[in-house]
């Protein structure tokens, strides 16, 4: 298959019924860009309730268009959250109404790596990233909020100049300190002035 993604669907012969999926297909040393969702892209870690009962949780201002110019300059968008695999549906349509670009989601399958600590959450985003960087995505920047990021994204092999956290860093040592990241508006020309991917 073509670089890019692709949609499959399985269809039971004996009875008809069928399911869907898909696949993408990224060449090795792929460059891509790996956003947190709750607290990240929403305003707090508390608009996943909001979801849950209705409501469309809030982005912060500028996350979308940050998020497209990553993909505009040929970087593959990453979604790694610790929402579990139940709201994957619901998450992924919460990015498309959104504005956000379309990109592998990745969500915890068991409730236990979906617990927001560092042995949950944080090993589950830690465990994906190594795994997507051995399989030969080079990540060049990552942006999160809480503890768990810090250390998942450092753990990983993303370098703490390269993660932009919201709020105020929590250290991970021995690992430096990332950076703040006060606002995506005042952010995006700095993604703006970015080379290509190659």
């Amino acid at each position: 298959l073509a670089p890019g993604y692709h949609r499959y669907r399985w269809r039971v012969l004996g009875d008809g019924s069928s399911a869907e999926g898909g696949v993408w297909v990224v060449p090795r040393a792929t460059p891509a860009v790996v956003f947190d969702v709750d607290g990240t892209l929403t305003t707090s870690d508390g608009e996943l309730i909001d979801e849950l009962l209705g409501h469309s949780a809030d982005a912060f201002a500028g996350a979308a268009a940050v998020a497209q110019r990553w993909a505009e300059l040929g970087y593959l968008i990453v979604y790694v959250t610790g929402r579990p695999t139940p709201l994957r549906a619901l998450t992924q349509r919460w990015l498309d109404l959104r504005g956000f670009p379309y990109g592998p989601l990745f969500t915890p399958a068991d409730l236990g790596s979906a617990v927001p600590t560092r042995a949950g959450v944080g090993a589950f985003k830690r465990a994906t990233l190594q795994a997507l960087a051995d399989a030969g995505l080079v990540f060049v920047r990552a942006y999160g909020n809480a503890a768990t990021d810090v250390c998942a994204y450092a753990e990983a092999g993303i370098a703490p100049e390269r993660t932009f956290i919201v709020g105020t860093p929590t250290p991970c040592p021995p690992h430096p300190l990332p950076q703040p990241l006060p606002d995506y508006v005042e952010h995006l020309p700095d993604v703006a002035r970015q080379p290509p991917a190659r």
